[in-house]
């Protein structure tokens, strides 16, 4: 719309323009026909007050006056008066319009500066909004920076206590925090596992010491054999002897009633060894579980070529030479002064163990013995076999 009023605009201008021109030129040529005419009269004046006599004598003799000549100068006249009266017109109808032509573009610049007035507001939202993100974007690489120097510190940290627990340790493969901390949660629940099996073992025994010591005194028959808890245990052993053995016992009429108490004491007992090997074998399942998750662990990392610690992931990339250019004098001391006092306590230290760590490892050695012999011969040749192609994959 404002490209073809701006054209009709020029077109209209250029038309006025060419018609002013065209006026212009023609009163010039009035205005020259005007100096001829006013020139030819002076002429003739100056002639007919030269030659009076002239005059007279040629007053007849003049030829008569061209009307044609000045009816078509007048008929042109008009048609030149006409010519400018429809000018005018046309002029006035090209002023009119370009009033109405520029009231539409005052409207439309106000519309357009309502505009701009929008757009600017627009952009200086958008400015804000660059300087906000721009401000969060330097925070961010500020917070990166700053993990960036976490990262390395917990490196040479965990770079460290791999050495320290090496050098301790004694051991000349490397050793990983992560992996040590998996070792110690398997071991960890076997420790409670084991926990909860030595209660329900003193469970056990409480019912058996305190069934027994109710029934020794009644009847003829006696089971169980003494322990070192003071105690009388019933086996399998002296159940089916006694059942087996053509005692004259239970073909004696008189001791109908006592016989009938220990054949029931002795149903009890069976009844809470068979619950206790039942919670035995419970106990003994959840074992299997922790078992069969850790070597499926191993295998994982067995089957992977790198190892997925964490760890030792932080720790790639990092050599020796980085490692003591970061770390600084007092750690080192620190540590040199800590391998002396271990030293030195370790000198100091007995070497002989005393009957009470003997008695710990001997139960630690008992609690780790849960697997019944067929299934620890089943892990054990599991876990040969995992070695042997951990050795042929590394070959």
């Amino acid at each position: 719309m404002d490209d073809n009023v701006a054209a009709e605009f020029a077109a209209i201008k250029r038309k006025l323009q060419s018609k002013s021109e065209a006026l212009s030129i023609l009163n010039r040529e009035l205005t020259t026909c005007k100096r001829e005419r006013d020139h030819f009269k002076q002429l003739l004046e100056s002639k007919e007050a030269s030659s009076p006599s002239l005059n007279k004598k040629n007053v007849h003799e003049k030829e008569p006056f061209n009307f044609s000549e000045l009816s078509l100068s007048s008929l042109d006249k008009r048609g030149f008066l006409n010519e400018i009266d429809e000018l005018k017109r046309k002029l006035r109808a090209a002023q009119n319009e370009i009033k109405g032509l520029r009231g539409e573009c005052g409207r439309e610049r106000g519309v357009k500066w309502h505009q701009r007035e929008e757009l600017i507001e627009e952009i200086e939202e958008m400015r804000e909004k660059i300087r906000a993100m721009s401000a969060d974007l330097q925070s961010v690489l500020d917070e990166k920076e700053e993990l960036i120097m976490e990262r390395d510190a917990y490196r040479f940290k965990v770079y460290r206590l791999n050495h320290e627990i090496q050098t301790l340790l004694k051991s000349d493969s490397g050793i990983d925090v992560d992996s040590l901390v998996m070792e110690n949660t398997y071991l960890k629940e076997r420790f409670e596992q084991a926990v909860a099996e030595k209660e329900m073992l003193q469970q056990g025994l409480t019912k058996y010491k305190s069934m027994l010591d109710k029934n020794r005194i009644k009847g003829n028959v006696r089971l169980g054999t003494n322990t070192t808890c003071g105690g009388m245990v019933v086996t399998h052993r002296q159940v089916q002897e006694l059942l087996e053995n053509d005692n004259s016992v239970w073909k004696s009429p008189y001791n109908a009633e006592a016989t009938l108490a220990d054949l029931r004491s002795l149903s009890l007992a069976l009844l809470e060894a068979l619950q206790d090997k039942s919670l035995a074998l419970i106990h003994q399942r959840k074992a299997n579980k922790i078992l069969a998750q850790r070597v499926t662990t191993l295998e994982g990392r067995l089957s992977e070529e790198a190892s997925v610690f964490p760890s030792q992931v932080l720790v790639q990339g990092l050599s020796n030479v980085d490692v003591n250019k970061e770390m600084d004098k007092s750690v080192v001391e620190e540590y040199k002064e800590y391998m002396a006092k271990s030293r030195i306590q370790e000198v100091d230290e007995p070497t002989v163990r005393t009957e009470e760590e003997a008695c710990s490892v001997q139960k630690e050695a008992s609690e780790e013995e849960v697997l019944p012999p067929e299934l620890q011969e089943l892990v054990l040749r599991a876990m040969e076999e995992i070695s042997e192609n951990a050795g042929t994959e590394s070959r």
